[in-house]
């Protein structure tokens, strides 16, 4: 399965592979650069933790249930479901439309304001991103076992390793 890494429990080194392989200077590089940012977030191991056990505990549960989910149905259920979601999100979007160009001043106005929001706050997200990617607890749960998936593959080699 995909998700065989990214168990809720704790795992101290899921793939130990990734540590001895010889990767590219500039993926060393960045690898400095997270150990380093991780000293930053060692205080608050404990509660990205805790949130990371319940984020993954949700993530594999939804997995699971829609793994069963699929199994259980027939192919023609599961395109009539599909079906009705994407009438339900035309008829939805519709409804949204009409007033959107009845009021067409206020909504540029909206999706300017919004635009000015997402380019003030983006960089803000992929700082808080790269702390919490480089914090131990998710380098370990999760960037290592998928860099290990990653090597399997001959691309991935290729990219990330040096010859």
């Amino acid at each position: 399965s995909a998700w065989r890494g990214l168990s809720p429990r704790r795992n101290p080194n899921p793939n130990p592979k990734v540590g001895d392989v010889n990767f590219r200077p500039v993926w060393r590089l960045l690898g400095v650069w997270a150990a380093r940012t991780s000293l930053f977030t060692t205080p608050y191991h404990g509660m990205i933790e805790s949130g990371l056990d319940t984020v993954l505990g949700v993530v594999l549960t939804a997995y699971e249930k829609a793994t069963s989910f699929y199994n259980a149905q027939s192919r023609n259920a599961l395109m009539m479901y599909g079906g009705g979601v994407v009438v339900a999100l035309m008829a939805v979007s519709a409804v949204l439309a009409i007033p959107a160009m009845l009021l067409f001043p206020f909504t540029l106005l909206a999706l300017m304001l919004v635009g000015f929001a997402g380019g003030l706050l983006g960089p803000l997200v992929l700082i808080a991103a790269w702390v919490l990617g480089c914090s131990t607890p998710v380098r370990m749960r999760l960037v290592n076992p998928m860099i290990g998936m990653a090597l399997e593959y001959e691309f991935a080699r290729k990219l990330l390793l040096e010859d």
